[in-house]
């Protein structure tokens, strides 16, 4: 590779904005609460999962589910915000969509047993042969 005697970012003159601690403090602070819902939603998914039906000796099935969809979703959603440009910027329409998908999951997760007692029974055969 040949030297041009620039630097590959020459054209760019935009700096990231260096934050406060506060802004820090704030961000971290706000993580922490969502870590917290995690744990506590962890704590409870076995028992979830067994209210709706689940065989007990398969339940490690169940946890294999959601590291494996990250792996095929991440990247897709990656590719995607680094192509979007927003006023809000590159990532925070990512971030505050997940934050609502996660919120609403976290609602219906501990709730389920009654949003499956009202769903038709083929909905089942369809998620046993998937």
């Amino acid at each position: 590779m040949a030297a041009t005697g620039g630097s590959v970012l020459s054209g760019s003159t935009e700096l990231k904005p260096k934050l406060t601690f506060w802004q820090i403090w704030y961000l971290s602070f706000g993580f922490l609460g969502v870590q917290i819902g995690y744990d506590l939603q962890n704590a409870n998914i076995s028992s979830i999962f067994l209210a709706n039906g689940a065989d007990p000796h398969e339940i490690n099935w169940f946890w294999l589910a959601a590291p494996l969809a990250g792996f095929i979703v991440q990247p897709i959603v990656g590719m995607s915000s680094d192509k979007t440009w927003t006023r809000f910027g590159r990532r925070i329409p990512f971030i505050m969509g997940g934050a609502l998908v996660s919120a609403l999951a976290m609602f219906f997760m501990p709730n389920s047993e009654r949003f499956t007692s009202i769903l038709p029974p083929s909905v089942f055969v369809y998620g046993y042969v998937v």
